[in-house]
């Protein structure tokens, strides 16, 4: 029997979705934040931009293809709860990641392969994809972001 991994997809979002709106106020969350900081916040928007754009970045309004633009920074205050939406997400991963690295040794993943047209492609263009893990200091989550939109420093990029 085959799995509809669109609607599994679109389920489970929307569980999230509902868990978030009772959610609240969380000081760990908060902490999570601060101390992933810029490189968090610039994945969470890259996330909501696909949402809304589709997720091959390179089809995106120029000007959302540069994290550092105004129209980025537009969006992202414009869409402020959605990414934070998707920054709890992360904290989710990561809390979970640590609470089964107590349990388990855990491994990291890293793709076989990739979409040419995807964000995760290493490109030869002036705006390259990076990808990196962002799910924090105990996970395997791997994100693919655009661009700058993930500070090289902080960043593992995959050819």
């Amino acid at each position: 029997r085959l799995i509809n991994r669109g609607d599994v997809y679109r389920l489970k979002m929307d569980a999230l979705d509902r868990l978030w709106k009772r959610f609240g106020r969380s000081n760990e969350f908060d902490a999570y934040c601060a101390n992933e900081g810029e490189l968090l916040a610039r994945y969470a928007t890259f996330e909501v931009l696909g949402e809304i754009h589709g997720y091959s970045w390179r089809q995106w309004p120029a000007a959302l293809q540069d994290s550092n633009s105004e129209a980025v920074r537009s969006f992202a205050d414009s869409n402020r709860d959605r990414v934070r939406f998707h920054m709890w997400l992360q904290w989710l991963i990561d809390s979970q990641l640590a609470t089964a690295a107590r349990e388990v040794r855990l491994a990291n993943d890293l793709a076989v392969g990739v979409n040419r047209s995807a964000s995760h492609r290493e490109s030869q263009s002036v705006r390259r994809p990076m990808t990196s893990t962002c799910a924090g200091k105990h996970g395997a989550s791997q994100h693919s972001i655009p661009g700058d939109f993930k500070r090289t420093a902080t960043s593992l990029s995959f050819a």
